[in-house]
């Protein structure tokens, strides 16, 4: 009796211990199952061109597009997460959409508009991040110079008057300050009234007539000059 029940407990074990086998090995197989599938998976891959972008002059009062083209290389999805501007001069450009999905051999332009307030030369950087795991930030760089807008394209001073200033001249710069079509000393007043205005200070080559680059109450004593002279 007793070696029969050592015989069935050793059965019993050895039959448990081949079920644990098998367990093991399945869950095995389906781990390296997994790993396998995961590194098979193909993904996305971006590539983006140009790869600077240049917007030649644009004056203060207008803007210009030109578009970046996304394109996926990838045999997966490309997940396009983010177009962020950013820089020293981000404010001065733009881009949209913000993200998208492409499909293999799919392609989305991403437009972006240079619209500068202020003049100078503009530099920023557009960041496109996407899910390719070997290139997840692309960064494209942005350019672009800002011009005062020439006289009668600028926008009214905030005091009230006739209209923008203009250029009765043609030289460039805005004399008729009041826009009343003609030079006078009651410009001389405007152009002291308004000398902090953002019309005049966001175009500054169009106002200084002294030529110092910055525009003051020296150049109304120049504007004054000139036209008492």
């Amino acid at each position: 009796m007793s070696r029969r029940l050592h015989t069935r407990s050793t059965n019993r074990t050895t039959i448990i211990a081949a079920a644990l086998v098998l367990v093991l090995a399945a869950a095995t197989g389906v781990a390296a199952l997994g790993a396998a599938s995961a590194q098979q998976a193909p993904g996305g891959e971006i590539n983006v061109t140009p790869e600077n972008l240049s917007f030649g002059a644009v004056t203060t009062v207008n803007n210009s597009t030109a578009n970046v083209t996304v394109t996926n290389e990838g045999l997966g999805r490309l997940q396009v997460n983010a177009t962020n501007v950013t820089g020293e001069d981000e404010s001065a450009f733009d881009a949209t959409p913000d993200n998208f999905t492409l499909l293999p051999e799919g392609s989305q332009n991403v437009t972006v508009t240079f619209a500068p307030d202020t003049t100078g030369e503009k530099n920023a950087t557009l960041r496109i991040n996407s899910s390719d795991s070997d290139n997840s930030t692309v960064n494209v760089s942005l350019s672009g110079t800002a011009e005062a807008a020439r006289c009668g394209e600028l926008p009214p001073l905030e005091e009230s008057y006739d209209g923008p200033p203009t250029d009765p001249n043609g030289d460039g710069l805005c004399e008729d300050v009041n826009g009343d079509g003609a030079a006078t000393v009651t410009d001389v007043v405007a152009l002291f009234v308004n000398r902090e205005d953002p019309t005049v200070q966001n175009n500054q080559p169009r106002f200084d007539f002294n030529g110092d680059e910055v525009v003051n109450v020296n150049d109304v004593q120049k504007l004054f000059a000139e036209l008492t002279n």
